[in-house]
């Protein structure tokens, strides 16, 4: 089935499904009012020209907003998976896509919410969408990158190495007498109900 629907923002943060559970994270949706059920996810979300813009990554249940997840990085990493392929369309080799990470969290806020916290008049906005800043990071993996930053009203440039998403994140586990044993990843010590020791 087809169904309509108004875009109505285009820096959505990531939803909190559950509580505790995975959320996505310096990922930015496109919301809308279109009323899409369970099942759909994955659907194209196309434009009145016909053209994909995006995917239907969920919804919620409590109110008819579902949220699209924009296709700029998804094509990014379509043709890092092409380039793979060898002349002949022999099977790809192993695809590695970079992504890059500070190790923080991302979030969007107004032109006057950043003034209320202190931003001054005169520092412009460089950067208008996270798509550009994760572009950034992602190309400058294993490199310092001058990141330009405003603290209590007093303009820094700070010098920051960008790391690999990947290096934090668990790719295995060891299993011992039913017990899973493994690494915690970012997304899981970015929540506050972990209590970590060391």
């Amino acid at each position: 089935s087809i169904l309509p629907g108004t875009l109505a923002r285009f820096d959505r943060e990531a939803p909190n499904y559950q509580k505790d559970g995975y959320n996505d994270f310096n990922t930015f949706y496109i919301q809308a009012a279109s009323g899409t059920k369970g099942g759909s996810s994955g659907s194209p979300v196309v434009d009145c020209q016909g053209r994909a813009v995006a995917l239907n990554a969920g919804s919620t249940s409590s109110s008819a907003s579902a949220f699209y997840l924009p296709l700029d990085r998804v094509v990014r990493a379509l043709n890092l998976i092409r380039g793979c392929r060898d002349p002949f369309g022999s099977k790809p080799e192993s695809a590695y896509i970079p992504r890059g990470t500070l190790q923080m969290t991302f979030q969007h806020k107004g032109f006057e919410e950043t003034r209320r916290l202190g931003l001054r008049n005169e520092t412009e906005q460089i950067v208008t969408q996270f798509l550009t800043m994760e572009s950034l990071l992602d190309e400058s993996v294993g490199r310092e990158i001058n990141l330009q930053v405003e603290r209590g009203g007093t303009p820094l440039t700070v010098k920051l190495k960008v790391g690999d998403l990947h290096s934090i994140t668990p790719n295995h586990f060891l299993e011992v007498s039913g017990a899973v044993i493994h690494p915690l990843s970012y997304q899981q010590v970015s929540y506050p109900a972990f209590i970590i020791l060391f």
